[in-house]
Order: structure tokens, then C-alpha cells, then sequence
């Protein structure tokens, strides 16, 4: 492998791991709604309101901060990143980073309220 593949796997890697990390806090977090597993051994005494906490969201977030740094080094020209986005209609890499980038700011929300899948609670 060559060097400059090395910050491609560690995006692949990074950034997969964080979308199994998000899906079983947000099912883990669901499953608990209503204060069924308020006496978890991971919630007991931390005041914490349900297992998917904000520091777990917030490891998520951060992990995925650093996957997408590490697909900065894969660039050519690093300088040129902001320009990624501007080819929507033809480029199947520009909605990825677009999709990756959606996803980085919904696990941010979920890290600043620690809660997710609150609204399917209510049905």
C-alpha cells in the first residue's frame, strides 16, 4: 500500500465505525425511552437520562471529526477542499462528502442534546 492511501483507509475505517457507533446508540436510546433502562449500570449515579449520553455522542463525533481531517490528506491539493461541493449534478464523490458532512452535523446536534430518537417515543 502506498502512503498516500493510508488516509483513505483510515477514512473508510473511521467513518464506518462511527455509522455502527450512531445506529446502536440511537436503537440503544430508543429501546430505553420512558425511563425503562434508567438503572443501567452505564446511567446509574452519572445523571445521565438514557445510556446514549452525550459523551458517547460526543465520541461518536469526535471519531467522525477525525475520519474526515484524515480524507483531507488523500486530497492532491489540499487547498482546493472547499470547491468539492460544487459539482452536485455529475459527481457521485461530491454527495458523499455532502452525505458525510449532513451526517457529521446531525451526530454534532445529537452530542450538544445527548438525546436521540426522542421523537419516536411519542408514537
Amino acid at each position: 500500500m502506498q502512503n498516500i492511501e493510508l488516509p483513505l483507509v483510515l477514512f473508510t475505517v473511521l467513518s464506518q465505525a462511527v455509522v455502527g457507533m450512531a445506529l446502536l446508540l440511537a436503537v440503544r436510546s430508543c429501546g430505553c425511552a420512558g425511563g425503562a433502562c434508567a438503572t443501567t449500570p452505564t446511567t446509574a449515579g452519572t445523571g445521565g437520562d438514557a445510556p446514549g449520553n452525550r459523551t458517547e455522542w460526543l465520541t461518536a463525533t469526535i471519531v467522525m471529526g477525525v475520519a474526515l481531517l484524515a480524507s483531507l490528506f488523500h486530497l492532491g491539493h489540499p487547498e482546493g477542499a472547499v470547491r468539492t461541493l460544487a459539482h452536485l449534478e455529475k459527481a457521485w464523490l461530491s454527495r458523499e462528502i455532502l452525505a458525510f458532512g449532513a451526517f457529521a452535523a446531525l451526530l454534532a446536534v445529537a452530542a450538544v442534546t445527548g438525546k436521540a430518537g426522542a421523537g419516536l417515543s411519542a408514537a
